[in-house]
């Protein structure tokens, strides 16, 4: 049940921890009788340092904060939890964050857990537990003891997105999340979402969703680096396309997307063992760390009874100094606490204070 940071779950955090996506998602999405009553306008994101360090593990998903419309002094917590594959342990989950949200928080408020489902398989696992547990008529009598709560599945596979009145961005994060994973996802459909959103990724802040959206692209599908320059190129105009490629290219083959690097890693053996060491923490799939340190499978894997193993032997002794660059390079490229965490093994109280420092223009340490 640990959380795993695989591409689908970095794109979709990355965009729902945007409140403009998240707010417009919700009120998309949330049963009316919910929207009536509280203000999406004045939600926040929770800071998730509440966490406990034995639960953090187990920690994956946004949470949200949402005042009722009436102004009284409680709130609503929404979690939001993505999944990319069925989860049959998916409410015992649920159960383990909605507990360390009441042993954190301030009194016990209402938690929404929402399961933003990502796959083309069927989701045939029970919302409840008393579902779950198969109680039957005989032993109704058990519910009124029994722990019960519902969450709320949002399937994207089952979702008529085409039908849905949304903003272009958010239409094509959703058709995108929707298409990639499904086999016949080619050039054609691709080229076909860049189309929906050409306005949004010619704009002056529209760099960054098309930053998401191929580095998305890179990572999940088979699509060759060329064709996706071609396709940018006819749909876009060629200086976003040279702006967005020189972007892309320099996070994905330069590692620093994962990387502990001192530079480029053009002829550099050391900063391209390091990139495949972060990008093999992160679970970049193992094509795509040949692809960008241009190694063999042979000079960086082995195999044992436990596995597929980056060659321990060719890691570098971590240095703090390297470890604070490392950080501050993935923090400039969006990346959450969580993931910077995992790949330079830093404290995440003290990246958080050392991220708010240098916000406001101290030196790094």
């Amino acid at each position: 049940m640990s959380a795993k940071l695989n591409p689908h779950d970095m794109f979709v955090r990355g965009i729902f921890k945007q409140m403009d996506y998240s707010k417009e998602f919700l009120a998309r999405f949330l049963p009316k009788p919910i929207l009536e009553i509280i203000n999406l306008q004045e939600m926040r994101l929770e800071d998730t340092s509440f966490v406990s360090e034995d639960f953090k593990e187990l920690y994956s998903d946004i949470l949200f904060e949402v005042p009722f419309k009436t102004g009284e002094k409680s709130n609503i917590y929404f979690l939001f939890e993505h999944k990319s594959n069925p989860d049959y342990d998916i409410l015992l989950q649920l159960l383990k964050y909605q507990t360390e949200i009441y042993n954190k928080s301030k009194g016990i408020v209402p938690v929404i857990c929402l399961v933003f489902y990502h796959s083309e398989g069927n989701w045939t696992i029970p919302k409840r537990f008393s579902e779950k547990m198969k109680l039957n008529e005989k032993i109704s009598v058990f519910k009124e003891y029994i722990l019960d709560f519902k969450y709320l599945l949002f399937d994207i596979e089952k979702a008529k997105i085409d039908e849905w009145e949304l903003s272009t961005k958010l239409k094509v994060v959703l058709l995108l999340l929707k298409e990639v994973r499904k086999k016949e996802f080619d050039e054609i459909r691709f080229k076909e979402i860049v189309n929906i959103g050409r306005e949004v990724f010619l704009s002056r802040d529209g760099l960054d969703l098309l930053k998401r959206v191929i580095l998305y692209t890179y990572f999940t599908t088979s699509l060759e680096r060329q064709k996706v320059k071609e396709i940018l190129s006819e749909t876009l105009t060629e200086e976003r396309t040279e702006e967005m490629m020189t972007t892309g290219e320099r996070l994905l083959l330069e590692g620093k997307l994962e990387g502990k690097l001192e530079g480029k890693l053009e002829g550099k053996l050391e900063g391209k063992l390091e990139a495949a060491m972060n990008m093999f923490k992160l679970d970049i799939p193992e094509n795509l760390i040949l692809k960008a340190t241009g190694f063999s499978k042979s000079d960086l894997f082995t195999k044992d009874k436990n596995g597929l193993h980056l060659n321990k032997q060719k890691n570098n002794k971590e240095n703090r100094k390297l470890a604070i660059r490392t950080a501050l390079e993935m923090w400039k490229n969006e990346f959450d606490i969580e993931a910077i965490e995992r790949v330079t093994e830093l404290n995440p109280k003290w990246l958080k204070r050392f991220f708010k420092r240098f916000s406001r223009g101290s030196q790094p340490e």
